[in-house]
């Protein structure tokens, strides 16, 4: 019985080799090290993380966030949607004026029923120009990009007659479809809510060329980030 067992204990031995072949035990480094090692680890995963939201935001402010113009009224508050891509020069000297408050006083000088209302013309805050009214604040902006389609809505650029270079500080708004417009002006904006009160602003006399008598004008112009200042002072 003896013998069988050393047999035994001799063939396991020859079948089940030691393992020397085997890589040794990693050393792990000291508890105190290996603690600063997860936490700098932590604290770059949360960098990276914060890093990755902000520009996530920025992106998505930049993509929801257009350009705007919140005109106030004697007829009632509107919306525009500016369109920088399309006019940027238009845009940005229309953005500027507004932020001078050159805009505030100004009248709607001309209005066509069923056609457009103009407005704009720093000469008609002096009602002693009044023979001047439509010829104040152009001449200012070179020629841009001429809108392909002249729909309800659509803030264009005034221009004299003739003169391609002439657009200033001067626009129009579009109530309702003007085919025979498409591809005369430069469309730098849209209007987007309040057209109900644009459609309100008080006509002028067809034999006129509808110049307005007692006409409305424009409060408050403010781009939609003064706008949104103003409304935290009031806070």
């Amino acid at each position: 019985m003896k013998r069988r067992l050393l047999v035994s204990v001799v063939i396991l031995a020859a079948v089940i080799p030691l393992r020397a072949d085997l890589p040794p035990s990693p050393k792990l480094p000291p508890p105190l090290k290996l603690r600063r090692s997860v936490v700098a680890l932590a604290e770059a995963g949360r960098r990276t993380a914060v890093a990755l939201a902000e520009a996530v935001s920025r992106t998505v402010h930049a993509q929801t966030s257009p350009k705007q113009a919140v005109i106030e009224t004697t007829a009632g508050t509107f919306v525009i949607d500016l369109a920088p891509d399309a006019a940027p020069n238009q845009t940005a000297h229309f953005m500027k004026l507004a932020a001078e408050g050159a805009y505030d006083g100004t009248i709607f000088h001309r209005v066509v029923k069923y056609g457009m209302v103009q407005g704009g013309d720093p000469l008609t805050k002096d009602p002693a120009k009044r023979a001047l009214y439509g010829t104040g604040g152009l001449n200012a902006i070179n020629a841009e990009a001429r809108a392909p389609k002249m729909t309800r809505g659509s803030v264009a650029a005034v221009l004299v007659p003739g003169r391609p270079d002439s657009a200033g500080a001067q626009f129009f708004i579009v109530l309702a479809d003007q085919p025979s417009l498409d591809n005369q002006y430069t469309v730098w904006g849209q209007v987007t809510a309040g057209m109900e009160f644009i459609d309100k602003i008080k006509k002028g006399d067809p034999a006129r060329n509808g110049s307005v008598v007692n006409p409305d004008k424009i409060i408050k112009m403010q781009v939609a980030a003064d706008a949104i200042k103003a409304g935290d002072k009031g806070k």
